[in-house]
């Protein structure tokens, strides 16, 4: 019996309440996973494989070369803006980048909820939008932050929402990239042991002293953001650890009595391991923990799959036959037709 059960009003009607709200908590659980997985999956892939470029044009005997080659086309120009314009590609360095901690960065908090508005929408489907996006989120948001508003006073706005670099550059270590950690790929365990040990080093502090002082300093380079994440990530791990917890052992309850109700145990499971990774990611984030976020996404999403196989197949087949009666109807009601196919082939009207 779920808390909405209880009201005197519903109780009648308590069996289609409690369907509602699984159905909702599989939906939204579902998208959720989804979303992480696709994200962190695109920027794993993207860093990591960036990385081995970036890695391999610094080696090579010939990079020196090109730069050389492409400063010397912009010097003969006699343009001074070009002109000073070489001497930076004759001397760029393509530096190596790290993997920063799920959702914890700053620019995709604040631009992510504009992106998702249907007016950028229209706006990101005109040819270069990418590079655009792109542009704003690394070269766009740095010309922000080292804006005289937000560094006002000790405490900046940027430090307190997306955590302090300095501290993450001077306690946080290198990162898996072989590269300073800044504030969003820092771990915090490493941030905390070694401000713990400067302040039982260096400052003379007792246990609890250094400890609180760790502790404080992992919280500075965490940032609001970072912070309320890792909260998250720990109760919405004790919330699905406390499902398996009931649904009890695999040979217990029926759990496997049938195809659905072991995929759905395994979905528990996965989701499980996802949100606990998901929080050591967003602790420590590094291609082993995001590694295994994405792995579990992927069991989870494949235990849903089989869990609801039969929707799905349903809901392909009426997509099928719109789609082919829609062909017959397109000649007379073209407008109509593509509605009825539109909504149709959306999957949330499947089932």
């Amino acid at each position: 019996m779920t808390a909405l059960t209880k009201i005197p009003l519903l109780k009648p009607h308590q069996e289609s309440v409690e369907a509602f709200v699984e159905t909702y908590r599989e939906f939204t659980g579902a998208t959720r996973v989804a979303g992480h997985s696709i994200a962190l999956t695109t920027s794993m892939t993207r860093i990591l494989v960036g990385n081995r470029i970036r890695r391999a044009w610094r080696d090579s005997s010939w990079s020196s070369d090109v730069q050389e080659f492409l400063a010397r086309g912009l010097r003969s120009t006699g343009n001074r803006y070009l002109v000073r314009a070489s001497e930076r590609v004759r001397t760029w360095t393509w530096a190596p980048k790290s993997l920063g901690a799920p959702g914890s960065w700053l620019p995709s908090k604040l631009l992510g909820h504009f992106y998702r508005t249907q007016r950028f929408q229209q706006i990101a489907r005109l040819p270069g939008m990418a590079t655009v996006q792109n542009w704003v989120n690394s070269h766009g948001w740095n010309a922000i932050s080292r804006s005289r508003i937000m560094n006002v006073g000790p405490s900046s706005v940027i430090n307190l929402i997306g955590g302090n670099n300095e501290l993450a550059t001077r306690f946080g270590g290198l990162t898996h990239a072989n590269v300073a950690a800044k504030a969003p790929s820092a771990s915090l365990l490493r941030v905390t042991g070694n401000a713990y040990s400067f302040a039982r080093d260096a400052q003379g502090l007792g246990r609890g002293a250094a400890a609180a002082r760790g502790l404080a300093t992992a919280g500075k380079v965490a940032g609001a953001f970072r912070g309320f994440g890792v909260v998250s990530g720990v109760a919405s791990t004790a919330i699905s650890a406390n499902t398996v917890y009931h649904n009890g052992w695999p040979w217990d309850k029926g759990n496997f009595s049938t195809k659905e109700k072991g995929a759905s145990y395994v979905a528990d499971i996965a989701e499980t391991g996802f949100n606990a990774s998901l929080t050591a990611a967003t602790v420590a984030p590094n291609p082993i923990t995001i590694g295994v976020t994405i792995g579990f996404g992927a069991v989870y999403a494949g235990a849903k799959v089989v869990q609801h196989w039969d929707g799905i197949k349903e809901g392909g087949v009426k997509a099928a036959n719109a789609v082919g009666d829609a062909a017959k109807e397109a000649v007379t009601d073209p407008v109509g037709t593509a509605k009825e196919v539109g909504h149709a082939l959306n999957p949330k009207n499947w089932f």
